[in-house]
């Protein structure tokens, strides 16, 4: 693989979000953009043509790629292309749960390398085949948002569109979120919250809790799961007691009564997909944690640790495998520990020189404000509030952020774990109106606007700021003083 300086690209590759993931997770998330990927799934002659991790920041044409909604959909009406995108992201996902249950079994044989390499190869494939919905969900979401949009403005239901879609974008089902939430607030509302770790049944309570969700907070083979002590921290935060144990929402067809064929039909497969936008990623994390006694097993083989067997690609760890030792340098392993750029460039899948950080711009707070200082993105929720600005660039920040703040970032994600209670907002530069924010926003029931495209570059720690969802606005009441530090 390369090392060169990445190529132009062209100017509708955009910066989407900066999520931490190993060399191993990227690798096999552009393998499975590639054509061959797209066709063993949908049958499409698609593949786009950059994909650029670096650093953990990723770069694609994520909004409006001609290319990919004529091979998805070609004469076919949106509808019958969507529903198609569904089916094939709800079979690839299926088949990375059940391929990882099985191949987690303790009775699998993992003695020679040969058997582990022929397990490994088996749930590499369908991870492959699922990472085809990675980048295009986002596509497919804009061409469901638009044609819902559409019809509604039509039918005199302009009501539903400033509201966000709100009635329309739940998921259809429930999520693993919602599921870790609720089972975490049925912990406190058993034992309350403060609980010593004397109480009976807590430290089996939280343990249980650990082993079914803690790979939620850790993802594409990085980071540690919660631990039992960081639950019962956790125990002391007022948001995480509130109850979630009704429905996420009424799914009877009255519902939608009031709407033509059309906008019911639509929403209905909005539901549907909004609830995919998570659920895609969760099962991915879930296939991990499953095959962590794979990748232990691998590991020991090579005798590295696992963190060094996730700086290869699947192509490395398979031929190191076969010949009994790492073929990639522990230098180089240092290297990629430490920072790498991976690409998929018109084809082909490289290594690049990395920048060494996500794509930033300096700002003195005020650009793109005007006189106004008013910031305008989308409204993914109703409602308002007042709070102190906190963003957060990185991952490991999240801990930063006190109950009451507006949470600032990129785009959120699903392991900023209990940071989201905290936040009494969220304000974000990308997504749409089915992004993990307004999912998570909705389920919480707080306010959320999406889409500001510079709400990181514009705002700064310690701002005083109104997030007026029902407008879509974000309003400076006060600059950053240096207590949000």
């Amino acid at each position: 693989m390369s090392h060169s300086s990445i190529p132009p690209l062209p100017d509708r590759v955009r910066y989407a979000l900066t999520v931490p993931q190993s060399v191993l997770f990227a690798d096999i998330s552009l393998r499975g953009s590639r054509r061959s990927a797209f066709e063993k799934v949908f049958g499409t002659r698609y593949e786009p043509d950059f994909i650029i991790i670096d650093d953990g920041a990723m770069s694609w044409d994520f909004t409006g790629d001609e290319a990919f909604a004529k091979a998805l959909l070609g004469t076919a009406e949106p509808l019958a292309g969507i529903r198609r995108f569904i089916a094939a992201m709800g079979s690839t996902a299926r088949a990375v749960e059940k391929t990882s249950w099985l191949l987690s079994a303790p009775s699998n044989r993992r003695e020679s390398a040969a058997d582990l390499l022929a397990d490994l190869r088996e749930y590499w494939d369908v991870y492959e085949q699922h990472m085809t919905s990675l980048f295009t969900f986002w596509n497919v979401e804009e061409l469901l948002s638009e044609a819902l949009i559409q019809e509604l403005k039509a039918i005199g239901r302009d009501d539903d569109v400033q509201g966000g879609l709100q009635r329309f974008l739940q998921p259809s089902e429930t999520n693993y979120f919602a599921l870790e939430r609720r089972h975490f607030a049925r912990i406190a509302s058993r034992f309350g919250r403060g609980s010593s770790s004397g109480d009976e049944g807590l430290e089996a309570a939280l343990a249980d809790h650990v082993a079914n969700f803690g790979f939620l907070l850790a993802p594409f083979n990085l980071g540690n799961p919660p631990s039992v002590a960081s639950l019962r921290e956790r125990l002391e935060e007022e948001a995480t007691v509130k109850s979630h144990d009704g429905p996420l929402m009424d799914l009877r067809p009255s519902v939608l009564a009031d709407l033509s064929d059309r906008a019911r039909e639509l929403g209905l497969l909005a539901q549907e997909l909004t609830f995919w936008k998570t659920e895609r990623l969760d099962v991915m994390a879930l296939g991990d944690a499953r095959a962590a006694s794979l990748y232990k097993a691998a590991a020991d083989l090579l005798s590295i640790d696992t963190d060094n067997l996730f700086a290869m690609c699947r192509d490395e760890i398979d031929t190191s495998l076969e010949q009994g030792a790492p073929i990639v340098d522990d230098d180089t392993r240092r290297g990629r520990l430490d920072g790498y750029c991976l690409a998929l460039v018109q084809g082909a899948i490289g290594f690049y020189e990395p920048s060494r950080g996500a794509p930033t711009a300096e700002s003195d707070g005020n650009v793109g404000l005007g006189s106004s200082n008013e910031l305008i993105g989308t409204a993914a929720t109703t409602g308002s509030v007042t709070g102190r600005v906190r963003v957060i660039a990185d991952l490991a920040d999240i801990e930063q952020l006190k109950p009451g703040d507006v949470l600032v970032t990129s785009m959120t994600r699903p392991e900023m774990g209990v940071g989201l209670d905290r936040a009494a907002a969220f304000v974000t530069d990308e997504g749409g109106r089915m992004s993990h924010a307004a999912i998570i926003a909705r389920e919480m029931g707080k306010p959320c606007i999406i889409g500001t495209g510079e709400a990181t570059k514009v705002l700064r720690d310690g701002m005083v700021v109104e997030v007026d969802a029902d407008a879509g606005l974000v309003t400076i009441l006060s600059a950053a003083d240096g207590s949000g530090g």
